[in-house]
């Protein structure tokens, strides 16, 4: 929706006006898929082949068009970012992070490195959990933050 250089190469033209995205949540995801990989994340070749419709999908010469992180711009919305300490997607949000904040987007976040909670992929929606809870409460405060003047 921010880089229409993105747009016109995929063909997808965004639905709405880049305008209305206000704020982005992102929670534990995958940001590279050329990086996505090495994260050993459980059935990574299964998704990416499914993806791609290809066992080969680095050959593809599409893979970067999945990958938010080579598309991102300054124009990309305040975002607030996590991964849990035991996440094998973890690294894709610190590389996330690191990028949008390279590029001077306002990037909240918080990541549970070195917690010792072992922390999965998901953990934010088993709310029985302290940290799901300060995730939840962390989301509403940006949202309402980014939110506050657009109704």
């Amino acid at each position: 929706m921010t880089n229409p250089r993105c747009a016109a190469r995929t063909g997808i033209a965004p639905a709405v006006p880049a305008a209305w995205l206000r704020a982005v949540i992102l929670y534990n995801g995958l940001f590279d898929a050329t990086t996505f990989p090495r994260c050993r994340f459980p059935l990574t070749k299964l998704f990416l082949r499914s993806y791609f419709g290809r066992a080969d999908f680095q050959a593809a010469g599409r893979i970067g068009e999945i990958s938010s992180a080579r598309h991102a711009t300054a124009d990309f919305p305040p975002t607030y970012i996590t991964a849990g300490d035991a996440d094998p997607l973890e690294s894709e949000s610190y590389q996330m992070d690191a990028l949008l904040r390279a590029l001077g987007v306002t990037v909240r976040s918080r990541y549970w490195t070195g917690s010792g909670l072992h922390l999965e992929h998901g953990f934010m929606s088993t709310l029985d959990s302290d940290a799901a809870c300060t995730v939840l409460s962390d989301t509403v405060q940006f949202i309402e933050q980014h939110t506050a003047n657009s109704l």
